[in-house]
């Protein structure tokens, strides 16, 4: 879910909060990666005839929202198709809304003896957002291929819990993670992060921020800029003053690192999400 930050008619009196929540604004009312990100010309090949060349042109194609072309290039491989390459399949059939035909091609994958990959499985549940009984389903299958979850697994599945406003659920994968592994990421905080923003939970925001930083994952500027918007759009502006002064107090410079980091986002044509950043 896209994370949309608004500047509130009246803000911290930090100029540079101010600047930094309005280029934010900005930047999120641009166009989405998929439709800013340059797509390679239509009937385009590699110049190279191997997995990691077809690999890069399909990604490209789907980045630009250009999913017939991705299914063009699957179908014309000169070779046996990799894990790799059934993942970005499946992931550009599930964005382009058909998750049927993503399911389909990841049992292609089961067919064809390629071992799949936790990318695979991150790729085959964004196919069913909708469907929390196929969660399960899933890591079931993954457990008995063998393939262990990774974080980006169980950041999906955290992100979706906290859309169906099933925070306390999305805690206990978290609590998971945090016991047995595998490491967290500070997007697996952030869903969280967001959904008790949206609650108006600060106080539990505030206790997860600080599990964050014990367990050495320190917010990144996707969860900051989650956290201050929130604050600020319900006016505890005296709250993000006091953050941004300990932010500076323990020479963190969180504004000068949130400017550095919009700039690549930028840079890179994407959105600043809750699902921005961290894919692993």
């Amino acid at each position: 879910m896209p994370f949309r930050p608004t500047l509130p008619r009246r803000c911290s009196h930090d100029p540079k909060l101010s600047s930094f929540l309005s280029a934010l604004a900005s930047l999120t009312a641009s166009p989405s990666s998929s439709s800013s990100s340059p797509s390679p010309p239509a009937g385009s090949v590699p110049a190279s005839p191997t997995p990691a060349a077809y690999n890069a042109l399909m990604s490209a194609y789907s980045r630009a929202g250009r999913h017939g072309e991705v299914l063009r290039l699957f179908r014309s491989l000169p070779f046996a198709p990799t894990a790799p390459l059934f993942t970005t399949l499946i992931s550009s059939l599930a964005a382009s809304g058909r998750p049927l035909a993503a399911r389909a091609a990841f049992a292609s994958l089961l067919k064809s003896g390629v071992p799949p990959t936790a990318s695979a499985f991150t790729a085959l549940l964004r196919s069913s957002s909708d469907a929390l009984d196929f969660v399960d389903s899933v890591f079931r299958a993954m457990e008995a291929l063998g393939c262990s979850p990774d974080a980006a697994v169980y950041n999906w599945v955290i992100s979706m819990l906290c859309d169906f406003q099933l925070v306390q659920e999305a805690l206990g994968f978290l609590d998971h993670m945090l016991e047995n592994g595998p490491r967290p990421t500070a997007r697996s905080f952030t869903a969280i992060l967001r959904a008790y923003c949206e609650q108006g939970r600060f106080f539990d925001a505030g206790r997860l921020v600080d599990t964050m930083i014990q367990n050495g994952c320190p917010p990144d500027v996707v969860s900051y800029t989650v956290l201050i918007e929130g604050l600020c759009r319900v006016g505890e502006f005296s709250t993000v003053e006091m953050i941004l002064g300990e932010s500076e107090s323990q020479g963190m410079g969180f504004l000068d690192e949130a400017f550095r980091q919009v700039d690549i986002m930028r840079g890179r044509g994407l959105s600043v999400t809750a699902e921005t950043g961290r894919n692993s």
